[in-house]
Formats: structure tokens, C-alpha cells, sequence
């Protein structure tokens, strides 16, 4: 059994348990290659049945609280991240926290005159994004 607990400190104000080691690159706990979430519920309700994930009511990922935590198929998870505003369909434009441009930026590039190769280089994005922005088919909501 992996102890979870001696890497954790409590929010007194949400009651999440918060996992104080490594986080992987989604900012979940990683407790030995696995999600610290995961070593959490199996510790304290038993073992996940095979097809069901550990999901969050707190959407904190680093919380390990098992009073925080259910079990759900992909869909729950999937359902459940588009109903609390988390899926990138809800987060648009620099609401996206994948982003770096804001709309300003966008509004500079759809009017300059430089070349699409210039500006990628200038914001540190790709050609088609450069191309996505100005032919509308990304940042739509930018006028």
C-alpha cells in the first residue's frame, strides 16, 4: 500500500487533501507512476473496477481526498468536464489556458501585413495558426 497521506496537506477552506509531490504534466499527483488520485481511493474504498476512472467533485486535480473522489466511466468524466465550463469547447479565445495570445494579439495579426511566416516566428505559433486567425476559422470570436 503506497502511503498518499505523508504527501499531503489539508485546505482548511475546500477540505481537498492536497497532494504535495510531483504532479504530471496535467497538474494530477504522481505517486509512482500513478495517479496519486488513483493510490488515494484504492487506500481508503478498495480497488478500481476495471473501465472506471477516479473523477474529482472538487476540480482540484492534485486533491486526493477520498470524500472528494467517485468512480465514473469516461463518459461521467467527459460529461462532467462540459458541464463545470472545463472543456476547451467552453474555453475559448485567451479563457484557453493552452493559449498565450490574447485578443489583442489576434486583432494585430489579422491586420498586419507581414508575412504568415514572420508573425508565427513573432508569437511563437505555427504558420496555420497565423492562417487559422486571419481566414476566421479560429479566434471567430474576435472582431
Amino acid at each position: 500500500m503506497y502511503n498518499v497521506k505523508a504527501r499531503t496537506r489539508k485546505d482548511e477552506n475546500s477540505g481537498c487533501l492536497l497532494w504535495t509531490g510531483p504532479l504530471n504534466k496535467d497538474g494530477y499527483g504522481n505517486a509512482s507512476g500513478t495517479g496519486a488520485h488513483r493510490r488515494s481511493w484504492e487506500n481508503e474504498k478498495g480497488p478500481i473496477p476495471k473501465g472506471l476512472y477516479v473523477l474529482h467533485k472538487c476540480d482540484v486535480r492534485h486533491c486526493v481526498n477520498p470524500e472528494h473522489l467517485y468512480l465514473g466511466t469516461q463518459i461521467h468524466n467527459m460529461k462532467d468536464m462540459v458541464e463545470r465550463g472545463r472543456s476547451p469547447v467552453n474555453m475559448i479565445g485567451s479563457a484557453n489556458n493552452k493559449t498565450h495570445l490574447t485578443d489583442d494579439d489576434v486583432r494585430v495579426i489579422r491586420a498586419s501585413t507581414d508575412s504568415v511566416h514572420k508573425l508565427a516566428k513573432q508569437y511563437n505559433i505555427s504558420k496555420s495558426a497565423v492562417q487559422n486567425i486571419c481566414y476566421r476559422t479560429s479566434w471567430k470570436h474576435v472582431v
